[in-house]
């Protein structure tokens, strides 16, 4: 069993006592004292040696009620299963197990005894010793998300005898800050360990999230250790997440795992590459050239493994226009930024005739342009040095796909920035080693992403006068992704760096920034 609120941030080695109260307060006068072990009263007393008894009884100053002893009850070690009941003002704690020889234990009530009235409880713990010392080192560590670098709190963190132990031999829970505190303990090697204990077993469960140190630690002296330990979820099974039909003629396929290299088949035929456009390396999008059939079996090859997806496709989306989708901000366009558009269809012919390039100020007065396109994609060209704004008119059919779909109307106003509209920030990251994945964020969302494997400086230029902040993650495996870690392989999760202090950018204006890893 695992704890389920934060008690071992209360332990003292003071006498049997409450660590803390909680009482509600308002108006008139209550009881707001928690019940109190009465001094004399507890057999053995606390902090006894040679302990060889199977129960301990603790007397109160007033009658109390308990508080789901199962669940608020711990034994650390945990070498028996403990039996709490009252009599009147007493508690009974008891086991029926033999425990181990010179070995401190300690028992800890949660929040166990109440009072009759007002509900008020404490922390407690009680303390003895099967040998002739009560040990007395002290270890703490700090539990973090490895993704966010944000506390956990209610993580158990073990301190485990051998290597490939599952079951702690110490445990103790974080507090809202990320921390766990053990106290009493004896002179040893142990591995540390941390997991969020879902079904409350106090077992490593291959399903629950957890954080490891890959060395162990000698334990002779207390420790305050200032390394946190990093949390992630385990590795999922490799598998297609997410599929998507873009009518009329393409699939959007998303996985948790690379598939930019996959084999693809959709009715058992070889998708070519010129088929095949890559998003990310996790996400495709296939040009489907089939057009008659309305049930798709799609099929995802790669080295280590199959997956077939089964698709329904109505008359409806068959029949769907090509729509075109500007990919840049039609209010805003950087001086470098390109004029181009993604449509839901491989394009196979562009009539230029169909597309018209206007002055606002006269719509008479025609701008020249070129066009050119890649797979789903079109560009327009146009010489803007001396243009502010224009007008964009793009007529129907004046796209064909290589299903001879055909596109429908679009009309844009565009305006140009110019470069002295924009800041830019300069990087020095030579402190850091290894590749890295750089990440420009601007309100929670990734506005620029860059990865570079022998990280120096970059330039991040033409960015909108905002506040920016950095996230910087560790690619040791140089796969353009962040990989969590694998326990079973001694593997942390990849580092990520937040900066979060907010650096603001001007018009016309660059800042120089050096950016180094946060120990």
């Amino acid at each position: 069993m695992a704890f389920r609120k934060n008690i071992i941030g209360f332990i003292t080695l003071l006498m049997l006592g409450s660590c803390a109260q909680v009482g509600e307060i308002s108006g008139g006068e209550k009881d707001e004292v928690a019940p109190k072990p009465i001094a004399g009263k507890t057999y053995p007393a606390n902090e006894s040696i040679n302990f060889k008894g199977k129960s301990i009884k603790i007397s109160f100053d007033e009658y109390i009620q308990l508080n789901n002893p199962l669940q608020t009850v711990f034994f650390v070690p945990n070498h028996a299963k403990l039996k709490t009941t009252l009599n009147k003002k007493t508690v009974e704690i008891s086991w029926e197990e033999e425990l181990e020889e010179n070995t401190t234990y300690v028992i800890y009530l949660n929040r166990t005894v109440k009072d009759l009235t007002e509900n008020n409880d404490s922390l407690m713990c009680y303390v003895f010793s099967t040998g002739e010392t009560i040990d007395s080192l002290h270890y703490s560590v700090r539990a973090v998300d490895a993704w966010t670098n944000q506390p956990i709190a209610n993580a158990t963190v073990g301190l485990f005898s051998h290597k490939d132990s599952l079951k702690p031999y110490y445990f103790a829970n974080t507090d809202l800050s990320g921390f766990a505190t053990f106290s009493f303990l004896k002179t040893g090697t142990y591995f540390v360990r941390a997991f969020l204990d879902q079904n409350k077993d106090l077992l490593i469960q291959t399903s629950e999230s957890l954080g490891f140190k890959t060395e162990e630690i000698q334990l002779v002296n207390s420790i305050a250790d200032s390394v946190p330990i990093r949390i992630f979820k385990p590795k999922e099974a490799k598998k297609i997440k997410n599929f998507q039909y873009s009518a009329p003629s393409s699939i959007l396929i998303g996985a948790n795992f690379p598939i930019e290299n996959a084999r693809f088949f959709i009715q058992n035929k070889f998708v070519e590459k010129e088929f095949i456009r890559k998003i990310t390396s996790d996400s495709v999008q296939l040009f489907v050239q089939e057009t008659d059939v309305s049930d798709l079996q799609i099929r995802v090859n790669t080295a280590d493994q199959s997956d077939t997806i089964s698709l329904r496709v109505t008359q409806k989306e068959k029949i769907a226009k090509i729509q075109l989708k500007p990919l840049f901000n039609v209010m805003q366009i950087a001086p470098s930024e390109a004029i181009s558009f993604q449509c839901n269809g491989l394009i196979s012919t562009v009539d230029s005739s169909k597309i018209e390039v206007k002055d606002p100020r006269d719509s008479t007065l025609f701008i020249p342009f070129k066009t050119k396109f890649s797979q789903n994609t079109l560009f327009l060209e146009i010489d803007r040095d001396t243009l502010k704004q224009v007008d964009i008119v793009i007529k129907p059919n004046a796209i064909t796909t290589t299903q001879d779909e055909k596109s429908d109307a679009f009309k844009a106003n565009l305006k140009f920035s110019l470069a002295k509209d924009y800041g830019v920030i300069i990087l020095d990251l030579s402190m850091f080693k290894e590749p890295i994945i750089v990440e420009l964020i601007q309100n929670s969302n990734v506005v620029q992403r860059v990865i570079l494997k022998q990280p120096s400086s970059y330039v991040f230029k033409e960015l909108s006068p905002k506040e920016y902040q950095f996230r910087i993650i560790s690619d040791r495996n140089e796969n353009g992704i962040w990989d969590t870690g694998d326990f079973g392989n001694d593997l942390q999760p990849e580092k990520v760096f937040w900066y979060s202090t907010p650096t603001r950018v001007r018009a016309n204006w660059d800042i120089n920034l050096q950016i180094s890893p946060v120990k």
